[in-house]
């Protein structure tokens, strides 16, 4: 019989701890690069183990033959490892490349991802100078580490940069943002630079200490700019392991796997038009299965009690226009609402709006309906 294991066993193995021995290194610069200022520079809270559980915890845990995902070991890959120069850092760049490009293929396939298309990965080894274009293509540049869909447009998912731990500390930058230095930000303005170029918002740095994962977006009105942007980090200990913890490898899977979402995409776009990785869509599936909650990047469904002001009116396949909600895809309207019910309970009240639904599947936090003569149907 097959050996099995789980993505989530193959994710959160123990590392060993990097010495590192670089002590004077300055970081690249470049004045064309977007600024990212200080006080804008936030912590991704919704980054976390429990958010991750309960949107791809169901493909974490299942079950796939050891040799179908093919993943290194961490055994076998860091003895005697020791950060001498910059560019040895890119030894972890090598780890996490061969750690995603088995993990991200059995996840897309399994889920049915982008059907039919292939990912391109792309990672810098220690003394190899190479240029990659990306974007528009019209300058090549030095990117550590890239997943991207090889679709027509080269659809960019992921960029990567590597840098020792005395030139950049990803923990450091989220809890003490406004302290860093300007030399401390250029690593996260090479950053956005990249990301900017290939139109994605998630990046990460990968340092001997930690790995930062970034969401970088447009200040309001400055769409396609390249002059500014914002960023949310969350920094993930190199040594964390354990199927109950965050690791970086988990980490950088989860950024693959929320580029990779089949409904929501991975643009570069301002801060009101980003989805939360946290946020679910509630709907009424049918007679069957009634009301579920939908994860708007991963797409799973988990049941969940009706808003209380509907617990006693559940829609019917047969009348489901008199509850708001269109017949051909089961989606209560308009398509773009989060959290929010669009019911037309016959009596000439205006539309219902529930409150934030909570993770926990806790309390629906309803607004009262107005009272009759109140509001208009549309």
């Amino acid at each position: 019989m097959a050996a099995m294991t789980t993505l989530r066993r193959v994710l959160t193995q123990s590392k060993p701890e990097i010495p590192c021995n670089v002590r004077v290194s300055s970081n690249t610069s470049s004045n064309e690069w977007p600024d990212i200022k200080p006080n804008t520079i936030t912590r991704w809270n919704d980054f976390n183990l429990e958010t991750l559980n309960q949107s791809y915890g169901h493909i974490l845990d299942l079950e796939f033959p050891a040799e179908q995902l093919a993943a290194p070991h961490a055994e076998h890959n860091f003895q005697g490892m020791n950060i001498k120069r910059p560019d040895d850092v890119l030894q972890l760049i090598g780890w996490n490349d061969r750690m995603l490009r088995s993990t991200v293929q059995c996840a897309k396939q399994h889920l049915d991802l982008h059907l039919g298309v292939h990912l391109k990965h792309h990672a810098l080894t220690p003394g190899k100078k190479s240029l990659v274009r990306i974007g528009d293509g019209q300058r090549p540049v030095r990117i550590d580490h890239f997943v991207a869909l090889d679709d027509s447009t080269l659809s960019n998912l992921v960029m990567g940069l590597s840098r020792p731990s005395h030139s950049f500390q990803g923990r450091s930058l989220v809890n003490f943002p406004t302290a860093v230095t300007q030399e401390g930000l250029w690593p996260m303005r090479q950053l956005g630079n990249l990301c900017h170029m290939a139109q994605t918002r998630y990046g990460y740095i990968m340092t001997d200490k930690d790995l930062a994962v970034c969401r970088f977006y447009y200040p309001e009105g400055g769409m396609n700019r390249a002059d500014e942007l914002k960023v949310e980090v969350m920094a993930v200990p190199w040594t964390v392991h354990g199927e109950a913890q965050l690791t970086t490898d988990l980490a950088l899977w989860w950024l693959c796997m929320l580029a990779l979402s089949p409904t929501q995409h991975c643009a570069l776009v301002t801060e009101d038009d980003m989805v939360g990785i946290d946020e679910w869509e509630v709907r009424y599936l049918n007679d069957e299965h009634g009301w579920v909650r939908r994860h708007q990047y991963s797409n799973v469904e988990q049941p969940v009690d009706p808003p209380p002001h509907l617990a006693s009116q559940t829609p019917s396949l047969g009348n489901q226009a008199a509850f708001g909600i269109n017949p051909n895809n089961n989606l209560p309207f308009p398509p773009h609402y989060n959290f929010y019910f669009n019911f037309n309970l016959g009596n000439n009240q205006a539309p219902v709006q529930g409150g934030e639904f909570n993770n926990d599947l806790g309390p629906w936090d309803a607004s009262p309906a107005p009272a009759d003569g109140e509001g208009s149907n549309n």
